[in-house]
This record gives structure tokens, C-alpha cells and sequence, in this order.
């Protein structure tokens, strides 16, 4: 999937990893002046498990 623009073909299922990569790529376009420097409080068991 590369935008979340135009009309969808498909329904796109319910993924909180996806979510939370979209927001934390959102973020550092939006403000690449800020480091990011605390992240650790998205991390959780199930993003673990995917990364494993």
C-alpha cells in the first residue's frame, strides 16, 4: 500500500503495528528538526512478537 488517498479497492484490515509506524513516520516528516528520542512507549508485546 503506498497511499491512503483515492478510492480503495480493498478493505484494509485493522493493524496497530502499521498504525503506530504510519504515525511515528508522520511525525518525523512533519517536524525532522526534532529528534526523536523516546519511542520505547510504542513498542509493546505484539510489535515484538512481529519483529521476532
Amino acid at each position: 500500500m503506498d497511499s491512503l488517498e483515492g478510492p480503495m479497492t480493498e478493505t484494509l484490515s485493522f493493524d496497530p503495528i502499521f498504525i503506530r509506524r504510519q504515525r511515528i513516520t508522520e511525525l518525523a516528516v512533519r517536524r525532522p528538526d526534532v529528534p526523536l528520542t523516546t519511542l520505547a512507549h510504542h513498542i509493546d508485546k505484539a510489535w515484538l512478537l512481529e519483529l521476532y
